[in-house]
């Protein structure tokens, strides 16, 4: 599923910079909440079939994020000081945001812990800052609240990056090959959403697609698809048809806003993202199956989370500069992939050679260990 991630998060930078080629992509909080069903899947592909170990798994999973993330927050700082310095603290939003945001001390503490360690910054979206007060406080929408506090990020993405841990932290427990279990957090899941949206009335973001209990029905989701994996790996499908799965997968992908009716008929959810998810539910285990063994759709697929961190760098560094020939999306878009295949070559790989060294000599010690009982 390399080459439909790596779509994915090009869908992510028409969403923050504009149209690419003019194509219609699938829209932002469809892509996160897509994104979340993929990982679903992986998840349970890894826990079912690699890991017996929860602290190696959790331990893995954060060596994948955190050096790249820590790479991209250094290379968007270095970029923000030096553009400071040749155009003035005026032209750097993130710099602006904090000397217009007047923010007391703690919430400063604060923002700077969950920069660094992508912890809590999903819970900033759901905050507003009250200047008098001084404090912190809920709020049913953070579009409508001043200061907005996402501002203050420095890779305001990476949100969905505190929502991916948390669920890597119970992953180990609810990721099963147990339909049953799917289907009760999935219940769970769809009853908090309900008591949230027409209970609470919370009908804005970021509850609608940010908030983990509620989003939790999707990472479940890539499980059930998982499950559908398990069911169909011992067939032989045609390659007409993988094919066919393929085209019409990113076919749809590419021209999102042009298929189906897009009027809401349950929370915010429309028929089109509805016929959506469940397409990728199902689709998914084909395109597993189909691409598992190309290298070249892992190479594009292992593009896909430096391309998701590090666009935002390139948006904001371009649309400073004085060249219009920067500003606009296609140039983001080409930027971004070019830094994210350095970022690959010298980031990615050598950690992920650690991580399966790691995975290998646990492994191993596992099974020399002695058999008792």
């Amino acid at each position: 599923m390399g080459l439909f991630r790596f779509l994915l998060a090009i869908a992510v930078i028409s969403a923050h910079v504009g149209p690419i080629f003019g194509l219609r992509f699938v829209p932002g909080p469809v892509v996160v909440q897509t994104f979340f069903i993929i990982s679903g899947f992986y998840m349970s592909l890894v826990l079912n079939q690699k890991y017996n170990s929860f602290w190696l798994f959790i331990s893995n999973r954060l060596l994948r994020i955190y050096p790249t993330y820590f790479l991209i927050l250094l290379l968007s700082l270095g970029a923000y000081t030096a553009l400071y310095f040749a155009y003035g603290k005026n032209s750097i939003p993130l710099f602006q945001a904090y000397s217009d945001s007047k923010v007391g001390l703690s919430t400063l503490i604060g923002l700077g812990i969950t920069n660094l360690t992508i912890l809590g910054q999903d819970v900033f979206l759901f905050m507003g800052y009250d200047t008098g007060a001084g404090q912190l406080y809920f709020t049913k929408n953070f579009w409508a609240t001043s200061p907005q506090l996402w501002h203050l990020c420095v890779i305001p993405p990476a949100w969905t990056l505190s929502v991916e841990i948390i669920f890597y932290f119970l992953a180990p427990f609810i990721l099963k090959k147990n339909i049953k279990l799917a289907v009760l957090v999935m219940a769970i899941s769809i009853g908090l959403r309900i008591w949230c949206y027409y209970g609470m009335g919370l009908t804005g973001d970021p509850w609608t697609f940010r908030f983990f209990g509620n989003e939790l029905f999707f990472f479940t989701l890539g499980n059930v698809s998982y499950l559908i994996y398990e069911k169909v790996k011992t067939y032989t499908v045609p390659t007409w048809i993988n094919h066919s799965i393929l085209v019409a997968v990113v076919f749809i992908t590419l021209n999102y806003l042009d298929f189906l009716p897009d009027k809401s008929i349950i929370f915010q959810f429309t028929v089109r993202d509805i016929v959506y998810f469940a397409v990728i539910t199902v689709a998914g285990p084909f395109l597993f199956g189909y691409l598992k063994d190309s290298h070249v759709d892992r190479f594009i697929g292992d593009l896909t989370f430096p391309v998701y961190l590090s666009h935002w760098l390139i948006h904001k560094a371009f649309f400073l500069m004085p060249y219009q020939y920067l500003k606009n999306s296609l140039s983001v878009a080409t930027a971004t992939i070019i830094l994210s295949v350095v970022i690959r070559l010298f980031v990615d790989v050598p950690v992920n050679s650690y991580r399966e060294k790691r995975f290998l000599k646990a492994k191993k010690t596992e099974e020399l260990a002695p058999v008792t009982g």
